[in-house]
């Protein structure tokens, strides 16, 4: 997660016209988000972080919440026994 978050902050420092970035760890990735969205950089999260990306005010998020798909696995398991 530390590089992650250091690449972020890179690309942050660059000025890019937008990011695209997964939330797998809010905790040690949420700061260097949050420095993105502050600066007005359009981020997009993706495959990971949904919470996370509503909480830090992305401009979308693109994946699925792993949360449901895990219950739903969990019940088409339960289904064949």
């Amino acid at each position: 997660m530390v590089s992650l978050s250091q690449a972020i902050d890179a690309a942050v420092a660059s000025k890019p016209d937008g990011l695209v970035v997964s939330i797998p760890d809010p905790d040690a990735l949420s700061p260097s988000i949050q420095r993105a969205v502050d600066a007005g950089i359009p981020v997009i999260a993706i495959n990971s972080g949904l919470d996370a990306s509503k909480k830090l005010k992305t401009l979308m998020f693109v994946g699925q919440e792993q949360l449901v798909v895990s219950r739903k696995v969990g019940q088409e398991f339960k289904k064949m026994g």
